[in-house]
């Protein structure tokens, strides 16, 4: 019965000072919906009463169920909770909700609502890869009886008595249906969350996302392996697209997002096997026979690879992995409650500026005047000497990413710097870096006006950049965070990979053009309504505005946004907009970095000029790509020359080592100190041609560093390795003079603490004595 999306039909009443209607009327508007449209007998009625609570308010309730079927609730809503104490409203609010799903569930009576509503869909699975239909009269009993019972067993073993089946079968094909079920369940939520802009990471909303793409292509695999995600999301937008046709041009980007997880998810699990194994082993060596489920929730969480995986490999090592039922769905709810821990500028100012006494409200001269540089004003408060609130400002305020103004306040000739501004509910507080002002004095305000315009050009120029990016990589583009500034600003957008060079340069080309047409910037309040009615949610790219009537700053023919900043009057303003380097900050997320008007200019006059000196450097007045492509052939073709060089060279030393070595029989033993090799990796490299130059060695190297020595030991492969091996020569080593290593027995390396160079003569004589010895043996 339960879904991951659905729709909830309802009917609402605000009732605030007039009463429209109240619970009788409510629960005859449900009764006659039910009883007389939808036909349901209403001695089937059932309307169970009850408290609803949540968001701060709470009211009684009905639940109205049909044969245990939940497929209503209608909520009274007319006390707000404070302190878990509920406490009458004026206003009277009736909050009811439908379940559209669950009502026609309840009309086709289908075993599951599953089967109601995918009716087409698993009929296209059925017939076109060759999958066996649903056991109708199997199904029915079964989920007849799991509504009352939950022992998934127990039921299968009692439906497979009745029945006559086998317990197998009855098990093989519930699992199917289960498959079956939860794929075309979350491909449907999948249209719409992708569709709404929601992009899959490992955070938040996204973290839901990728958790519904990686369970269903488990799933299918389950189902068929020839049956592609993407035709199954595909296929359900087919049938509901006459009711939805609003995703028809977001569908090719959907499809797209779900195709790129999925091989990405097909990456993480080839290299998941080696991760799990590694991690059995040490169970095993720990004598740990059951799994832990935390441990099986970090694997998830930091590697996505999902428990079913882990309890597979599992099997191989006797380990058992337990996975519960609700492993994803506890998954879910702690990324979908996560709390937000951004905070809040001011709200130690706030609880200060309650004690202080009522504030009138701070007349914003910023929005009616935006490219007025002076003011005057009346101090109404100051607070610690130096926050002074005035009756009116031109100051604007630090707020959605853009910094606050900077200035002066004057009075008397005496100059106050305004260093920061800060807005405390409608209260603007000027921050000063003095004490001197009082309330009642006469002050006039002086604005920055090169910072101001700068600071107008970036935060305009961010929201063309956003339309210029939802217009390039697709409209699921979603603004993730912005900071304007005055020499560098940025933009966060969601997008599901990277931004590529090409994808790059035709954003800022866009933007750039939008510049130049010179658009008009229009800002008007609306009602919340009329606004999302007019723009749809993507109104609210900087967050949700918790006012009923919104500022809209409008770009003509390119972006609407809900926006409390300040903005130039036309797009011309602007003048150049620079994108100067694009990173991905976490999953899902691209920050864009771009410069705008004379710092974008300043940039390219930077760049031109590196060029230039690049040119003079390199001796070349061509193009400075094909010169430095020139440079690194030549470097790459002098490296070639001189490894052939160095390796000719360390082959005739290694046959000088080999003459000059300790030998008995045909064994040849080598140690030495070889100060004129500056790395472990050459040191290495110089053994193993020693190894191909002659099987019969036991070669132990050493070389001083600035504060320890470094070996490394190698045994030819003609040498009886059973006797003479690298780990015991190793150890003499530590024995000895001290430090750490190990590895194989035909190769180890090591350190010696400290500078102890004096010890390895005598050291290598007994290593020389260990390996005569055992040889003659």
């Amino acid at each position: 019965r339960h879904l991951t999306f659905f729709e909830m039909m309802a009917h609402h009443a605000f009732n605030i000072g007039e009463m429209i209607y109240w619970n009788n009327e409510t629960v005859e508007f449900s009764f006659n919906l039910l009883t007389k449209v939808y036909k349901i007998p209403e001695e089937e009625l059932i309307y169970k009463e009850g408290m609803w609570r949540g968001g701060g308010n709470a009211g009684e309730d009905f639940e109205v169920l049909v044969r245990g079927l939940e497929v209503a609730t209608l909520v009274f809503m007319h006390y707000k909770t404070v302190d878990n104490k509920n406490i009458p409203m004026k206003n009277k609010i009736v909050d009811t909700g439908y379940g559209l799903e669950r009502i026609f569930w309840l009309m086709t009576g289908t075993p599951t609502i599953y089967d109601a509503i995918f009716k087409e869909e698993i009929y296209w699975l059925t017939k076109n890869f060759s999958i066996i239909s649903p056991n109708r009269e199997l199904f029915n009993l079964y989920f007849r009886k799991m509504s009352v019972e939950n022992d998934a067993i127990s039921v299968e073993k009692r439906v497979s008595n009745i029945l006559g089946l086998d317990q197998n079968y009855v098990r093989r094909m519930l699992s199917l249906y289960e498959a079956i079920y939860t794929v075309l369940d979350h491909s449907r939520t999948l249209i719409f969350m992708l569709g709404d802009g929601i992009v899959p990471s490992n955070a938040g909303a996204g973290y839901l996302a990728r958790l519904l793409i990686r369970r269903s292509l488990r799933y299918l695999q389950k189902i068929s392996p020839d049956i592609e995600l993407v035709d199954v999301v595909d296929r359900i937008y087919s049938s509901i697209q006459n009711f939805f046709p609003e995703y028809k041009e977001k569908m090719n980007i959907i499809l797209e997002i779900i195709e790129f997880e999925k091989k990405k998810y097909l990456s993480m699990i080839k290299q998941s096997y080696n991760v799990i194994e590694k991690i059995m082993r040490d169970y095993q060596k720990k004598n740990l026979k059951v799994f832990s489920i935390e441990e099986l929730r970090k694997i998830y969480e930091s590697r996505g690879i999902p428990p079913e995986i882990v309890r597979k490999i599992g099997e191989k090592f006797n380990i058992n992995v337990i996975i519960p039922r609700d492993f994803y769905s506890k998954l879910a709810e702690v990324h979908d409650r996560g709390e937000s821990k951004i905070f809040k500028a001011g709200e130690s100012m706030t609880e200060l500026l309650k004690e202080k006494g009522k504030i009138p409200e701070t007349q914003k001269l910023y929005y009616l005047y935006p490219y007025k540089s002076m003011f005057r004003a009346r101090v109404l408060k100051v607070i610690d000497d130096k926050k002074i609130i005035l009756d009116k400002t031109l100051f604007y305020p630090e707020g959605g990413g853009q910094p606050s103004d900077k200035g002066f306040l004057l009075h008397n000739s005496e100059k106050y710097n305004v260093i920061d501004v800060k807005k405390i509910g409608n209260i603007i507080v000027h921050i000063c870096d003095r004490p001197g002002l009082n309330v009642g004095d006469e002050v006039e305000g002086h604005i920055d006006m090169e910072l101001r315009r700068r600071l107008m050009q970036a935060h305009t120029a961010t929201h063309i950049i956003l339309g210029a990016a939802k217009r390039v990589l697709g409209y699921h583009i979603w603004q993730a965070g912005a900071q304007k500034g005055v020499e560098r600003s940025r933009l966060d957008i969601t997008h599901f990979r990277n931004i590529s060079d090409e994808e790059r340069e035709k954003i800022e080309l866009i933007s750039n053009r939008i510049v130049m047409e010179n658009r008009k910037v229009n800002i008007y309040y609306m009602s919340r309504n009329d606004a999302e009615r007019k723009y749809g949610f993507e109104l609210y790219q900087g967050g949700v505005v918790p006012e009923r009537v919104l500022r809209i700053v409008e770009i003509e023919g390119w972006d609407a946004e809900a926006c409390g900043g300040l903005h130039v009057s036309r797009t011309g303003e602007i003048g150049l907009i620079k994108i100067v380097h694009i990173k991905r900050i976490q999953d899902g997320v691209e920050r864009i970095f771009f410069k705008v008007g004379s710092s974008a200019i300043k940039y390219v006059f930077s760049l031109e000029n590196e060029i230039r000196k690049s040119l003079n450097l390199l001796q070349t007045s061509e193009n400075l790509y094909e010169g430095i492509q020139k440079i690194i052939k030549e470097n790459k073709e002098l490296r070639e020359k001189l490894k052939k060089v160095e390796s000719e060279l360390m082959k005739k030393w290694a046959l000088e080592l080999l003459r000059n070595s300790l030998k008995v029989n045909s064994l040849k033993i080598i140690c030495r100190v070889l100060p004129e090799f500056s790395s472990l990796e050459k040191l290495i490299e110089f053994s193993k041609i020693i190894m191909k130059l002659d099987k019969d060695v036991v070669s132990c190297l050493f070389i001083p560093m600035k504060s320890n020595i470094r070996y490394v030991i190698m045994i030819g492969s003609g040498v009886n390795r059973r006797k003479i091996n690298a780990l015991k020569i190793n150890d003499i080593i530590i024995r000895e003079i001290g430090g750490r290593g190990g590895r194989k027995d035909i190769f180890a390396q090591g350190e010696i603490f400290g500078k102890r160079s004096e010890k390895l003569e005598d050291l290598c004589n007994k290593i020389y004595s260990y390996v005569m010895k055992i040889y003659e043996a």
